[in-house]
């Protein structure tokens, strides 16, 4: 059993008046449903982070509370936000004066008109009629942390789609080191056994081809029938080859060739 209340508050039009009468000790049975809009229009609440409830009851104790900013099915905010009227406003027979306040990204601040809320007096009340301020709600969740919060979860997010969580990653490292310890281990005896140690092998064939390039020109080399042949491209000089003292081919390139 719950009654609501629809009040339009449109944020460029301060001289409306709304009154809401209810009864004393009405607790958790009334709820105030606003629709903020802007020269009557929908107010985009996408960068709205809180919606709260100010308030002075008759007796001059302080109403400070959250309100509830509904969103649609796909989590998308909308222009309504709701406020279940609590005992502090229910039991304070007399005008109690509220506001709502929203509360931006970048901790800019936007307050409705005053909506005045008339508590009927029941017929007789055997309590003695006591009030107090409630400051239960008071920001509960301020502005930065909660942008560094969704931040931080966006972060968070992102890491485990790209790399997986952290247990995840844990595990495959975990895997990896056992199974690299294993191979040093196992390479290890292998050592410690001698099973790389043996008699040098034969040496290889000499090579019998070969191309030189890197002085502006290009040669081909090869043995035939045991005799060293060079190739060389269709240049008038013949290539600067001679053979030194201990027997070795060199080729002669003068400084600025190479």
């Amino acid at each position: 059993m719950n009654i609501k209340y629809e009040v339009v508050i449109d944020l460029k039009k301060t001289y409306r008046e709304h009154r809401i009468l209810i009864k004393k000790n009405d607790d958790r049975s009334r709820t105030l449903h606003f629709f903020i809009q802007e020269s009557g229009k929908k107010y985009d609440m996408s960068s709205i982070y809180f919606a709260t409830i100010r308030a002075i009851n008759p007796d001059e104790s302080i109403i400070y509370a959250d309100a509830t900013i509904l969103k649609d099915e796909e989590g998308n905010k909308l222009n309504e936000v709701e406020y279940d009227l609590p005992k502090t406003i229910t039991q304070a027979v007399g005008t109690t004066t509220l506001e709502v306040e929203l509360i931006s990204s970048t901790e800019q601040i936007i307050t409705s008109f005053n909506i005045y809320i008339e508590v009927e007096n029941t017929l007789y009340d055997e309590d003695d009629y006591v009030t107090q301020s409630d400051l239960g709600g008071f920001r509960s969740y301020m502005v930065r942390a909660q942008g560094a919060a969704e931040m931080s979860e966006e972060i968070r997010n992102s890491f485990i789609i790209a790399y997986g969580t952290v247990e995840e990653i844990t595990q495959e490292l975990n895997g990896e080191v056992e199974e690299y310890n294993q191979y040093l281990e196992d390479l290890k005896e292998r050592v410690d056994s001698g099973e790389f140690n043996g008699e040098r092998g034969a040496q290889g064939v000499n090579g019998a081809d070969a191309v030189v390039s890197g002085a502006g020109f290009l040669y081909g080399c090869q043995i035939v029938d045991g005799n060293l042949v060079i190739y060389y491209d269709n240049s008038e000089d013949e290539p600067p080859f001679y053979i030194n003292e201990d027997g070795e081919l060199c080729i002669d390139v003068e400084e600025g060739d190479y």
